[in-house]
Parts: structure tokens; C-alpha cells; sequence
């Protein structure tokens, strides 16, 4: 049971009128005083009784019983400081458990000290364009080849020769037109081809998870915007959810106990009868054993629910009984007949019994008086955290020195913390985990397979199909399948050559088969009316080659083609074999080719390139990725040596368990005791006190 008390220790300060008093009546009234002091102390100290086991902290030579006044206290000394770096904190924690990160790999954010790095085409890192670059291709990845259609080429003349049928005639179709390529809008094998050049993302159907909204972005930003919108979800109200749903209460086992510390004085025992079931082999059946305690704590859970400090603090609640011994002195005992466990040990006991230790001076026997018994209430919860709903992946097993009988008993920074250290395993674990590549399983509502939690692959692009994470394909093509593919079809038709068109924009329309296979981008894209000599509807020339962009031109590559002219060119190609640019000499498809590559890249500090001591390096698994905060505390003042961590709650939570320096301590509890006084008018007063200090300040509030 906690209690609490608005108790005032300040003393009282009387004023009075100045009277005269020789020496020695000073001296007597202050041994008077003196000797009244120490009475009504010691009144106090035997006449209160312990009602509660409280935490107490001593920082710097000061004492502190409440954890909330502690934080302030270590945040005004500037205990914790806050490091900037460019160093992900998921990417270097090395004790998961406390949130502790690699102090080794936390970079400052000195521009001076930063380079340029760029991916190759591996994947690897490149530490210069040039050698990026050279990964994609080289002299020998060039092609000589000929043709007669500017469309089909061959690696010889006659190849090119007998291969030649005439096809022509004009067609048009619209194409994107993006680093020197031409991705046609309708044709199925371009769209992959433009979307292998976007970056890799994630898509996340809107759920009670998003709040309702729709994500995409990278795994990191993706995991960054979850974390902000599931908080609530995962931290809400302060009872079990239904199985299944994303909630604090569904990803932790407790075991809590309720439990009373008994501890009696010198001179008496506590006996701790037990069933005998942890007892040797010889020992008969069902006799119990019985455990002698004398000034040490034993941690009793009892069957009895509605026993607690202040049921056993009162001796009429037990079974007294004076026993006579072989020298007629009388031995006082108390006895509650009431089962249990202990905390500690897991043992059942079947009662207690209070008793004074045997006379061994032939003086007789100490009373019990139950004022000076030490009863406190007091519990423990272990928790199991796991990272996900099927509980088969814990992250961490904690104990706490509360109750949580019920999900009522967490806190808001209770649950808050937990959700700090379970999002991150979750992230790594579970929110990425198994999307399907089929179409088999489980669909989003634009189609696409998703893994339990929503979550489909997607590809990112920026203005005009350049590398980047402003924009979604999926989102885009959601959009227009819901909203702009209907407008088109109920908007501006007309009839050509016996098949309705729909109007797309004002020089182009489009069959309706067009129309449902447009592949439509948001954001503002350079799409090109272009026309071909050749007569496929929507063909495919990435390259340009048999492409124009005015009828007259198309018209003019249509009169080469009649008139069967031989053509060569040459072709790069990347070093996985992948057609990339074409030119009329080798040196310029290079170019071209190099020209038409975006590469990724990004400034990192210097010491994490070093740390890779030559050796070849994912750029995936570069530390650096952004701009970060992170925690440290100093465990070593001469040294100036500090520990880092990835989150406030961790630093503080080390300095409070001493790991920063030893002027700071935890006392496991200290008691606080009740005292009743009933003044000269009757008055009753309730004092409460930890300290001889907070006594004496009591005697000072009496006497005043």
C-alpha cells in the first residue's frame, strides 16, 4: 500500500521580548532543553512504526527519494550531454539490452574532415567518380555493329543485309524522356527498365499503423515516420488489447508479485515454516523445515491476498502464546497460520512465527513489540519484451521493482520506454520482413503483394525521373488507376480508322488498352510526342535511333531506310551486359554512356573511410547517413573516457545505476516510518520520517 502524507518538517521560529537571565540559569535551561530534546527523540525513534520501502538515491553528498526530482536534478548538472554526428545509432549499437553504441564509430560533423564517396556499379563504395564510373564500363564492353533500319544491328554487313525486310510506315506515341533515354509511356518493357533506374523503396497500405496515411520512402525513412505514427497506436490506454493488434500489451510477458518485507530486530527470530519440499532426501513427508531469521529480510508472498505491512504490523492479527521453559521462564510467541511462497527462494511456506531467541544469560526472555518490527510492503515485476506478436523473438527479460499486476499499473514512461526499445528491434526484425515477390499471397489495395504488416516493395524517383525519394510509382500509379485513368475514359473521344480514342492531351490520343496501361508519374516529367519511321505501334528505341520528334524528320530516316543504306554505329554496354548508349565512334559512346549515369554519392567523415583499411565496402553499410543526436556520459573523470548512447532514457537510466562515477549510489530502499502525537489539547498529528535528521526536526515542530 502506498501512502502519502503533506507533512510540514520546517520548524518554527518564536519571537519574544528580551529578558534578563544570569549564567547559570542559561546553562540549566539549556541542559533542560537538551535532555527533553533526546527524550521526545528517542520517544519517536521507539514509539513510530515502518509503513513503506522507498528507492533513495545519493548524487554529490545529496539524497533524493523521488526518481522524477533525481532527473531534474542530473539534467540541470549538465550530467548527460548531447553529441551531434553523423553516425545512424541503429547502425552501431553494440549492447541492444542498454542502447549502448560504438564509441569508435561516432563521427563529428567537421566538413573539413569529410569526402565524397560514390556507389559503384556493385554496389561497393568508389571513392572517386572516375573509379565508379569504370565499373560500369570500358573500351572492351563496345560494340561495332551495322544496320540498314536503324533498328535492328548486327555485328557484320552481311548479317545486317539479310536480315532486311522493309516495315516502314509513320506512327507516334509518347515517350519520357529521361538522362538521354526515351522510356515510351505504354510499352511494357521500358517501364521495367525506367523503374530498374529508381532507387528501391517501401510502400506501407494506410492502417491504424500510419495513421491512416499513406508511406513510401526509403527503409530508413520509411522505419522513422512508422516509429512517429504506430507510437500512439502501441502505447494507447491502459488495458489489454485483442490478440493481434499492434498494442504494448501483446508483445510483453509479466510475472508480478505483491510482497511483504519482514525483518524483525535484534534478539528475535522470524521462523519460516516451509512444506519440506526443498528439504534433503531423509526428510519425512510432509514435516515442514524451518528457516531462523534474525535482522534479515525475508520477502514473503502470501496466498492471502489481503495480507500486507499493516495487517502484520498489528499483533492481534496473530496467535500469541506463552511457552514456559526448563527454567520456568516465559517465552512470548506470535504465530499467523498463513500460507505462502517467498519471493526469493520460490518456496511454500505453511506460517510464520515470531519468537524472542532462547535465554542464554538467565536474564529471560526480550518481549516482542511489534513497534520495532520491520513490516514494509513491497513488489517486483519481471518483464519479457519481444518483437513480435507470436512472442518467439524476445528482446530483453527486465526486472523492476514495482507491480504491474495490471496493464493499469504502466506508466505513460513506462510504455514509452518500451516502445523505444522494442521499435528497434522491430524495425530490424519483423516491419521489413518477408514481402512477397508474387502475386499469390496477400494484395494491397492497388495489388501488390505485401507482408503482414502492409508492406510492399516500391521504386522512389525525383523531378523528372532523376534519383531521388520524392515520389512513389505505386502511389502514382494508385492515383491514376483511381482518380485520372476514369476522367480520361468519361472525357473527349473521337473515332480513327473505325477504333475509339480517348484524349490524353491535345496532339495525342490513345486507344483505351493504352489508356489502362499508361504508366503514369507524378511530378513534373519531360514527356515527348515522338514519331518512328517504323510501323510498330509504341515501339521501344531507348536510344533514339528510330525516333523523331517531327513528322518530316520520321519521314526523311523512312526515305534512308527505302533506299537501303548501310549504317554502323557503336554500343556501349555496362558491365552486366546491359545495352546503355550508342554513337558514331567508341570514344563517344563512352562518354555518352558515362554522361547518362546518375551515380549515388554522398560526404562522410574521413576516419570511417580509414576504418575500412583498404578493404572493399557495401555502400549500404556506411555508418553515416544523416545528422543524429546521440547521449554520452563520462565514467572516468581522469581519463575523460564516456560511454554513448542512443537515446536520453539510457543515459539517464546509466547514470543512475552508478556508471558514469562513484559519487553516485543507489541505496536498494530505505523505510519510512509513521508516528502519531496527540498534543496537549488533544490534537492528534501524523508525522512521517526517513532520517535522524527529519526526527529531529519533528522534536523542533513539538517543543516549538
Amino acid at each position: 500500500m502506498k501512502l502519502k502524507y503533506l507533512i510540514s518538517l520546517c520548524g518554527i521560529g518564536i519571537a519574544s521580548a528580551p529578558v534578563a537571565m544570569s549564567s547559570h540559569a542559561i546553562v540549566e535551561t539549556e541542559n533542560q532543553n537538551s535532555i527533553e530534546v533526546e527524550r521526545l527523540f528517542n520517544s519517536i525513534k521507539t514509539g513510530s512504526k515502518p509503513i513503506e520501502e522507498i528507492e533513495k538515491w545519493s548524487v554529490d553528498g545529496l539524497d533524493f527519494y523521488d526518481e522524477n526530482n533525481l532527473n531534474n536534478y542530473l539534467i540541470e548538472q549538465g550530467n548527460i550531454e548531447k553529441v551531434a554526428t553523423s553516425s545512424n545509432p541503429s547502425k552501431i549499437i553494440k549492447d541492444h539490452a542498454n542502447g549502448i553504441l560504438d564509441e569508435s564509430k561516432i563521427y563529428d560533423l567537421d566538413q573539413n574532415q569529410y569526402q565524397r564517396i560514390y556507389r559503384d556499379a556493385f554496389g561497393n563504395t568508389a571513392l572517386t567518380k572516375k573509379a565508379a564510373l569504370d565499373t560500369y564500363v570500358n573500351m572492351g564492353s563496345v560494340n561495332h555493329k551495322y544496320s540498314y533500319d536503324n533498328y535492328s544491328w548486327f555485328d557484320s554487313p552481311e548479317e545486317a543485309k539479310n536480315d532486311y525486310v522493309y516495315q516502314g510506315g509513320l506512327r507516334k506515341s509518347l515517350y519520357y524522356f529521361i538522362n538521354g533515354r526515351y522510356y515510351n509511356v505504354f510499352n511494357s518493357k521500358d517501364r521495367q527498365d525506367l523503374l530498374n533506374t529508381f532507387k528501391e523503396g517501401y510502400r506501407i497500405t494506410p492502417s491504424d499503423m500510419t495513421n491512416h496515411q499513406t508511406i513510401y520512402g526509403t527503409k530508413n525513412n520509411v522505419a522513422t515516420t512508422v516509429k512517429s505514427t504506430l507510437r500512439s497506436v502501441w502505447t494507447k490506454g491502459k488495458n489489454s488489447a485483442p490478440k493481434g493488434e499492434m498494442h504494448y500489451s501483446n508483445y510483453i510477458t509479466k510475472d508480478a508479485a505483491k510482497f511483504v518485507n519482514i525483518r524483525t530486530s535484534q534478539g528475535i527470530y522470524l521462523e519460516v515454516w516451509y512444506k519440506g519440499d526443498n528439504a534433503p532426501s531423509w526428510w519425512p513427508a510432509g514435516f515442514s523445515d524451518i528457516e531462523y531469521l534474525e535482522t534479515e529480510t525475508a520477502p514473503l508472498i502470501f496466498d492471502d491476498k489481503s495480507i500486507d505491512a499493516k495487517y502484520l504490523s498489528d499483533k492481534v492479527n496473530w496467535k500469541r502464546v506463552l511457552e514456559k521453559d526448563g527454567n520456568e521462564d516465559l517465552k512470548e510467541t506470535f504465530t499467523l497460520e498463513k500460507g505462502g511462497m517467498n519471493q526469493e527462494t520460490k518456496r511454500k511456506f505453511t506460517k510464520i512465527r515470531i519468537r524472542p531467541i532462547e535465554d542464554l544469560i538467565g536474564i529471560g526472555y526480550s518481549k516482542v513489540n511489534f513497534n520495532i518490527q520491520n513490516f514494509a510492503d513491497s513488489s517486483k515485476t519481471n518483464i519479457q519484451l519481444y518483437s513480435d506478436l507470436e512472442k518467439k523473438n524476445k528482446i530483453y527479460d527486465r526486472s523492476y521493482d514495482r507491480c504491474f499486476g495490471s496493464f493499469s499499473d504502466f506508466s505513460t514512461y513506462d510504455v514509452n520506454n518500451l516502445y523505444d526499445d522494442w521499435f528497434e528491434y522491430f524495425k530490424d526484425k519483423e516491419l521489413f520482413k518477408n514481402i512477397p515477390k508474387s502475386l499469390d499471397g496477400k494484395l494491397n489495395e492497388i495489388g501488390r503483394p505485401v507482408n503482414a504488416y502492409g508492406v510492399a516493395n516500391d521504386y522512389l524517383y525525383d523531378v523528372n525521373g532523376q534519383q531521388g525519394e520524392k515520389y512513389s510509382y505505386y502511389e502514382s500509379q494508385n492515383q491514376y488507376n483511381k482518380i485520372m485513368m476514369n476522367e480520361i475514359l468519361n472525357g473527349e473521344t473521337k473515332v480513327e480508322n473505325g477504333v475509339t480514342v480517348y484524349k490524353i492531351r491535345e496532339d495525342f490520343w490513345a486507344t483505351k488498352e493504352q489508356v489502362e496501361n499508361y504508366m503514369f508519374l507524378y511530378g513534373k516529367m519531360d514527356t515527348r510526342l515522338m514519331y518512328t519511321f517504323i510501323n510498330e505501334q509504341d515501339i521501344s528505341s531507348q536510344d533514339g535511333l528510330v525516333l523523331a520528334q517531327t513528322e518530316a524528320e520520321a519521314r526523311r530516316k523512312m526515305f534512308e531506310y527505302e533506299s537501303k543504306i548501310l549504317l554502323n554505329r557503336y554500343f556501349a554496354y555496362d558491365v552486366f551486359g546491359n545495352f546503355q548508349s550508342s554513337a558514331e565512334s567508341a570514344a563517344d559512346a563512352i562518354r555518352k554512356m558515362q554522361n547518362q549515369i546518375s551515380l549515388t554519392s554522398k560526404f562522410i567523415n574521413k576516419a570511417e573511410i580509414e576504418s575500412w583499411n583498404g578493404r572493399p565496402r557495401s555502400y549500404e553499410e556506411i555508418i553515416q547517413d544523416g545528422v543524429y543526436t546521440v547521449y554520452s556520459i563520462v565514467i572516468d573523470k581522469n581519463s575523460g573516457k564516456k560511454i554513448y548512447f542512443a537515446n536520453y532514457d539510457n543515459a539517464l537510466k546509466a547514470v543512475k545505476a552508478g556508471l558514469q562515477h562513484t559519487t553516485i549510489k543507489s541505496d536498494d530502499k530505505t523505510t519510512l516510518f509513521l508516528y502519531a502525537y496527540v498534543d496537549e489539547f488533544g490534537e492528534s498529528k501524523i508525522y512521517i520520517f526517513k532520517s535522524d535528521a527529519e526526527i529531529y526536526a519533528i522534536v523542533r515542530e513539538i517543543l516549538s
